[in-house]
């Protein structure tokens, strides 16, 4: 007990002793003051418009304008810093020899593995503590935030790098020297990117993949939805990671055995994120409900009890499928129970080099039970009763519905600039001075 306990205080100090996480909180307090500046002067000219015009107010979210800007920054630093500083805790056991030790004294992999995954995130969680303070200082100014969004929104950052330090510790069981594990992990992660344009652009197998990239798990919970799916994908690649960071981190185990548990590992994640995308239950955590129909509308769909098939007839880069996709489809499949969207491939009536034959583009066929319609709309106001009609659902009863009110709110100057500037950077530094002196020689 007492030796467990000594390696959690020397991993600890080991961290704290280091001078890349002193260097990462003064970047992240740079950016996050940076941007929590930039977010709220902007969101003030907008209120001063909104105040001279209430019709514009209901525009002005804190959620979109505030928090999802200043939570950007620790995003980027997860991105592109924090990997480093999980692969030196793997590197420096290796060069010191340390790694060895530990293995000789008894210690398993996969213990080594997690007591260093467990140090990191909490210190990621402690990084988040610097947006955080932008949040609640926008509080104390007056400004608004809804709790359950900006919950989910921590939510989502804080998973986000506990994906990143799980892959960056992978990465450096798998790396010979600290600058092959660097590149191991930057290609895993500047690859989402990668992945996240070619699905924004539609079409091909790049938009097949897009659903593995790693920003997947922040994305939902920055427009305000918890994806069920989101619950077992990435607890499921976090830990495999860690197994198989584990299993390569063992000097003395074969090659073939570490291969052959990679391929089970890998194949693992895929069953798991190809079973969670059948899942569509998801919880919407805005307040102005932009992801849900009327509560009494979602109960009527919630009781269609055969399949409905709803095919498209429209380019992904096309307006109108943006539309139907943000405004209809991805709510129907939110409570639908049976619903399958299929857009099939066509072609724009008017194409780049003239006018097509495709006379069918633009329609959206919709099959219930052997009965179908079709339509070109992409309002709601058309689209459900047309669905009402074709799977014989009662229409439920219109009720008042409570428009968003927005909240304006101007500031004559950007708040808290002496905070993200001058005392996170000071604490850190004494914080990391005082580890120097207490320990002068890392571990």
């Amino acid at each position: 007990m007492r030796f467990d306990v000594t390696l959690w205080r020397l991993e600890l100090r080991q961290f704290l002793t280091g001078r890349a996480w002193f260097g990462l909180t003064l970047i992240l307090s740079v950016l996050v003051g940076s941007t929590f500046a930039q977010a709220v002067g902007i969101f003030s000219e907008g209120s001063r418009s909104a105040l001279a015009s209430p019709d514009l107010a209901q525009g002005l979210n804190p959620y979109d304008g505030i928090l999802v800007p200043t939570f950007g920054s620790a995003y980027l630093v997860a991105t592109l810093l924090l990997p480093f500083v999980a692969i030196r805790q793997i590197g420096q056991d290796r060069e010191s020899g340390a790694l060895k030790l530990l293995l000789g004294l008894g210690c398993s992999p996969l213990r080594i593995v997690l007591r260093k995954f467990l140090v990191l995130a909490l210190a990621w969680a402690v990084f988040l503590l610097v947006p955080l303070s932008a949040a609640l200082l926008w509080m104390r100014l007056g400004g608004h935030v809804h709790g359950p969004a900006f919950a989910g929104l921590f939510l989502g950052h804080f998973c986000y790098g506990l994906v990143v330090i799980a892959l960056a510790l992978l990465a450096g069981s798998l790396g010979r020297s600290a600058a092959t594990a660097s590149l191991l992990v930057l290609a895993a992660t500047l690859g989402s990117w990668v992945l996240d344009f070619g699905g924004a652009a539609g079409g091909g197998w790049l938009s097949r993949l897009a659903p593995l990239s790693l920003t997947q798990a922040l994305r939902p919970l920055e427009r305000g939805l918890l994806p069920l799916g989101h619950l077992l994908t990435w607890p499921a690649l976090v830990m495999v990671a860690l197994a198989l960071a584990a299993c390569w981190l063992h000097p003395g185990r074969p090659i073939v055995r570490k291969g052959i548990s990679s391929l089970a590992g890998v194949a693992l994640v895929l069953l798991v994120f190809l079973g969670a995308a059948r899942i569509q239950h998801s919880w919407d955590l805005t307040e102005d409900r932009r992801h849900s129909f009327p509560i009494a509308v979602e109960r009527a769909l919630a009781g269609i009890p055969g399949h409905l098939e709803i095919e498209v007839r429209l380019d992904a880069e096309d307006p109108r499928w943006m539309d139907l996709d943000r405004g209809i489809l991805h709510r129907l499949q939110r409570v639908v129970p049976h619903l399958r969207v299929v857009r099939t491939i066509a072609t724009a009536a008017f194409g780049r080099t003239g006018p097509s034959s495709d006379d069918r583009y633009g329609e959206v066929i919709y099959r219930y039970q052997g009965r179908e319609d079709m339509s070109r709309s992409t309002s709601s106001e058309e689209i459900l009763p047309l669905i009402y009609t074709l799977t014989e659902t009662p229409p439920p009863a219109e009720g008042p519905e409570i428009a968003y009110p927005g909240y304006p709110r101007v500031l004559a100057s950007p708040p808290g600039m002496l905070w993200f500037r001058l005392f996170l950077p000071l604490l850190a530094l004494a914080l990391w001075a005082w580890q120097r002196i207490y320990n002068p020689k890392p571990i």
